[in-house]
């Protein structure tokens, strides 16, 4: 199952949770079928640590525990 697909899944069965894309993607059309698919976010695996930890922060805050 690829990342898209499971963004999807996840997001049917939990609306409420937040899905953090990682990719090696760089790609404006996957970066927006990611936010399509209920990606809260979207980073990729080369990204830097402090880019990761914001991401990652940013993903916690929407769900309201940042």
């Amino acid at each position: 199952m690829d990342g898209l697909t499971a963004t999807r899944a996840i997001k049917k069965e939990m609306p409420t949770i937040s899905v953090l894309m990682v990719s090696a993607y760089e790609s404006e059309d996957y970066r927006r079928e990611a936010a399509s698919a209920g990606a809260t976010d979207y980073i990729l695996k080369d990204a830097e640590r402090y880019q990761l930890l914001e991401a990652v922060h940013a993903a916690l805050g929407e769900r309201g525990e940042g």
